[in-house]
């Protein structure tokens, strides 16, 4: 009996040991979003309006973000998970969605608001490659 009940213990403390392994925190904590400070990205696809096509995106190290051509001035850039954030000329409207990358593409769901929170623009989508 005492034997079942030492394999029984020792089973428990196996079984224990593995679940433990598996919540390990090893997860990406910014959603795939890693180096993004330092990257270029370059429109791919924008259905609402062609023209953004080939436009490129430069997130610097500082929390500025340069476009080429410039459409917008002072924007500022901010990442939490996978949302991706864009204060567009100097506050007065901001962007805010979802990136989501797959190795060097990625797809930005996304809405501009006004600075009082009122949608100016959106749902929509841009699909982007890193340069």
């Amino acid at each position: 009996m005492k034997t079942l009940r030492f394999i029984g213990m020792a089973l428990v403390a196996l079984i224990v040991s593995f679940g433990l392994a598996a919540c390990s925190d090893d997860d990406d904590e910014e959603g795939g979003t890693t180096g993004m400070a330092g990257s270029t990205w370059e429109i791919t696809e924008c259905p609402d309006d062609a023209s953004f096509v080939g436009m490129t995106f430069t997130f610097n190290a500082n929390g500025t973000v340069t476009t080429n051509p410039v459409v917008w001035n002072d924007m500022e850039w901010s990442m939490e998970g996978d949302t991706l954030s864009m204060a567009l000329d100097d506050g007065n409207q901001y962007m805010d969605g979802t990136l989501s990358i797959d190795g060097n593409s990625a797809t930005y769901n996304y809405t501009i608001y006004t600075s009082t929170g009122e949608t100016y623009f959106g749902p929509a989508y841009v699909r982007l490659k890193r340069k």
